[in-house]
């Protein structure tokens, strides 16, 4: 059971002179772990955890650390975050039970430390997945445990664990703590501290998509029986996250949708060709005129002849790689992300191959459903009916793709549930302007999309907004004859059509303007000092960079995508 209580800041007072630092630098030893590897390590303290004495553990390279000298489950277990597991079990600690490799090429390391008392500071141990890919992933993930001598630990996520995937096959991540050996459920939501509970376990698993804990850092306070859960504010990673899209805008347009929550089911859209984007209006909805029935095993691309040319992202296309996971490729320089089924906003725009996304996820039609193929002189079309999630299934999917001579398209869905993560829409792909997920369902039809290939100027950092550092940023896309520019700096967030700019949204305040000059080069980094004030940290400040390049529009301004900065370590 998850508890809050008005007096929790009282109960937390004790701890604050035994505080563990927000990010012990000091990794320590490499462990060497390669896949789903466990490694025996002394604590050279006594770490009290329900009523037992600890003074070893076993570190597993999935996120996990047995508590004790013994590992409490198979190796083969460890890559399946289970909740089950975690319960019956023996104790342990689990900061991010996933999927990791760090033996993967261009992984990091697992490491750990051990730190004697001191007077004034507890003995403590520190576990750190340092820069670890989860398995089949290259982006680096980092997160820390540390164990203090009171029974006290924290769990510390760094600003990259932005998107997780989870474990092997449909499953998504688990995060907590228990007793293990048949442990009561105690499920809680650590986005939303303080909590206290009333024993020793408690666990909340996350679907894969957006992890809601990036750059949090979270204590575990003895509470009686149990523990006091807090977020401690001041540890947070420093972030940036960009928002919205720069102009002039281009072809790319999706939603990207966390596991279980599409929300675009029965509903349809045509996108209608103008030669420079489209326009995107209600469809008719699904199109029941199939009857060609194909084959299509799981994970797949099956190419397939279009009866007539078809103009898409600059380019006219007479065949389409028609993938499994629910979307069309067009063009031949393929990658492995074209049968992946868990897709991420980098993977929509930076493909070599340009796409049509009705429901690209985990499709499985090599278990169930049903996928047609219809293709004549006036229309081409695939139809997904009934077809499940890899490993669900219980589950269904219907939808469809069709392409129409003209350069239209129609994107229509029947029933659809989304047990993993889920991009709809297009993209010229090739490393274009990323303009963020969007919102269908809250979007007024209808609406523009821009043209292929034009690069709006964009906004990204180089660098984590942390106290005592300087902070950098950069300006990409820049034409050639922007010789100056400026970024705003702001305390309000805004996203306002700028009348006089069309294209164009302000997506920030106007309260502080601070001028560059840009020289025409195609990148400008810049950047200001954050100073050594840990009173700012957890301040949100939002951004927005501009270019004067005559002849854009009618004022020749073009300006970025926004930008929240959030100030931490």
């Amino acid at each position: 059971m998850q508890i809050l209580r008005s007096s929790l800041p009282l109960l937390l007072a004790a701890v604050a002179a035994a505080q563990a630092p927000c990010w012990e630098t000091n990794l320590g030893a490499n462990l060497g772990l390669g896949d789903d590897a466990d490694a025996p390590q002394a604590l050279g303290f006594t770490f009290p955890f329900n009523g037992v004495n600890y003074t070893d553990i076993v570190i597993n390279s999935n996120g996990n650390i047995w508590l004790g000298n013994t590992a409490g489950g198979t190796l083969v277990e460890s890559y399946t975050p289970d909740v089950t597991r975690l319960l019956n079990q023996t104790a342990r600690l689990a900061p991010l039970w996933c999927d990791f490799n760090a033996s993967a090429a261009g992984s990091g390391q697992v490491y750990a430390n051990t730190f004697p008392a001191a007077p004034g500071v507890p003995a403590r141990a520190v576990i750190t997945w340092d820069n670890v890919y989860e398995y089949g992933r290259t982006t680096p993930i980092s997160f820390q445990v540390q164990l203090l001598d009171d029974g006290t630990f924290t769990y510390h996520y760094g600003s990259n664990t932005a998107v997780m995937f989870g474990g092997f096959g449909a499953a998504g991540h688990v995060i907590g703590a228990s007793a293990g050996s048949g442990a009561a459920a105690n499920a809680v939501n650590f986005a939303a501290t303080p909590i206290v509970t009333l024993g020793v376990t408690a666990h909340q698993t996350i679907a894969r998509g957006n992890f809601p804990l990036v750059g949090k850092d979270l204590q575990w306070f003895p509470a009686g029986a149990g523990f006091a859960i807090t977020e401690r504010p001041g540890c947070g990673s420093g972030s940036f996250t960009g928002y919205g899209v720069g102009c002039p805008g281009n072809m790319t347009a999706f939603e990207f949708f966390d596991a279980n929550n599409f929300d675009l089911a029965n509903q349809s859209f045509q996108f209608v060709a103008t030669g420079t984007g489209y326009v995107v209006i209600p469809g008719t909805g699904l199109d029941n005129g199939y009857s060609n029935v194909i084959t299509v095993g799981d994970d797949v691309v099956v190419p397939q002849a279009l009866p007539f040319s078809f103009p898409f992202a600059g380019q006219n296309w007479t065949q389409v790689d028609a993938a499994s996971n629910g979307l069309f490729w067009f063009g031949t320089a393929a990658s492995a992300n074209r049968i992946s089924g868990y897709p991420n906003a980098g993977m929509v725009t930076s493909e070599p191959n340009s796409h049509i996304s009705a429901l690209w996820m985990d499709l499985d039609p090599a278990t169930a459903g049903t996928v047609y193929w219809d293709a004549n002189p006036n229309q081409a079309m695939m139809t997904w009916v009934n077809v499940p999630y890899w490993n669900q299934p219980g589950t269904s999917n219907t939808l469809q793709i069709k392409l129409l001579p003209s350069g239209d398209f129609h994107i229509a869905f029947g029933a659809c549930t989304n047990n993993g993560v889920a991009v709809t829409g297009i993209s010229e792909a090739q490393n274009v302007g990323n303009p963020g997920s969007r919102d269908w369902s809250a979007t007024t039809l209808p609406f523009n999309i821009g043209a292929p290939f034009a690069m709006p100027l964009t906004l990204t950092n180089l660098s984590s907004p942390a106290i005592n550092t300087n902070f950098q940023m950069q300006l990409s896309n820049i034409p050639a004859n922007a010789l100056v520019g400026a970024y705003l700096l702001s305390f309000t967030q805004a996203s306002l059509p700028v009348p006089i700019l069309p294209g164009c949204t302000q997506y920030v305040g106007l309260d502080v303007t601070n001028f560059l000059v840009l020289g025409g080069q195609p990148t400008f980094a810049f950047g200001f000092p954050i100073p050594n004030n840990a009173g700012l940290l957890g301040l949100s400040v939002y951004t927005q960079g501009a270019a004067f390049s005559p002849g854009a529009n009618a004022v020749g301004i073009l300006v970025s995508n926004g930008g929240h900065i959030r100030v931490g370590l």
